[in-house]
């Protein structure tokens, strides 16, 4: 019956259980039930997980509800054994993990040499009876079966001294460079001495570059002429290296620039000299007396 249980709790997440199915999950004891619903018991007034180590009550004395605080507001306090008001993946929650792991520290500590199981449930805060039940149930021995072997471990004493000064590792350090390669890898550079590679820059290239529309001083943007960007490393596909520290040439052709700047300086002479004559007439007719 617990296998139909768990079959139907997989089929619908543990969500779509009757309650004749709750009772066969608290009957089984199963922990994977455990914050899926909450029992009740109506003879004692406390509520339960299904895995509850105690004795399963009566059926007819067991309520199901679906979170501690259904049950704690219907008038039920939590089980002292099995905290069910605790928080799921906490200590409190795995109480048997968690009572188990600190007994294993302490057994391997010596306690239970020393003190004997009682000492060892004095210090975890159980009976003796409880520390025998929850470390068997955990790991198939009680606590005076367990034997912690040190054979294989070594330590030595010896005066302390100190045996190397070599340093193999690195100080710390700032930021004093950045260095950009003819692939265009971007390094930073620390005062420790240490580098690291923080990127690389990407190349584009345009089928005509000719076509680009400036957007000012020395952006482009692409356009219809110039067709899609296509990006590369540098170095390869035709594209040209990364030079760092350098500060690129005009792009356009100096010659024709030149020639048009002359063309425009002696437009310009022509024009002052044109208005130089126009002035001269004006002061020459301005001066002719009027005739009576």
């Amino acid at each position: 019956m617990t296998k139909n249980v768990a079959g139907v709790a997989g089929a619908f997440g543990m969500t779509a259980l009757d309650d004749e199915q709750r009772y066969q999950a608290a009957v089984s004891k199963d922990p994977r039930f455990d914050g899926v619903f909450f029992i009740a018991v109506t003879s004692t007034g406390i509520y339960c997980r299904p895995s509850c180590p105690a004795i399963t009550p009566k059926r007819q004395n067991m309520r199901f509800y679906r979170s501690a605080a259904a049950a704690q507001d219907g008038g039920f306090r939590a089980c002292k054994r099995c905290r069910p008001d605790a928080s799921p993946g906490s200590p409190e929650w795995n109480i048997r993990a968690d009572m188990v792991g600190r007994a294993m520290r302490l057994i391997a500590d010596g306690v239970v040499d020393r003190h004997g199981v009682e000492g060892l449930a004095d210090r975890l805060g159980y009976e003796q009876r409880q520390v025998r039940r929850l470390v068997t149930a955990e790991l198939g021995a009680g606590p005076l079966a367990m034997n912690f072997n040190f054979s294989k471990t070594t330590q030595y004493g010896d005066a302390f001294a100190v045996s190397s000064i070599q340093q193999d590792g690195f100080t710390t350090g700032t930021l004093s460079g950045v260095n950009i390669d003819t692939s265009g890898v971007v390094e930073a550079q620390y005062t420790n001495g240490q580098s690291v590679q923080l990127g690389q820059v990407a190349l584009a290239n345009f089928a005509d570059p000719n076509g680009l529309a400036q957007q000012g001083n020395s952006s482009w943007a692409q356009t219809a002429a110039s067709g899609q960007a296509l990006y590369g490393q540098a170095g390869t596909a035709g594209l040209g290296q990364v030079e760092s520290g350098s500060l690129e040439e005009s792009n356009v052709d100096v010659t024709t620039q030149l020639v048009e700047m002359i063309t425009a300086q002696r437009a310009f002479q022509a024009n002052a000299q044109m208005i130089s004559t126009e002035n001269q007439i004006t002061q020459t007719v301005i001066q002719i007396p009027t005739q009576a």
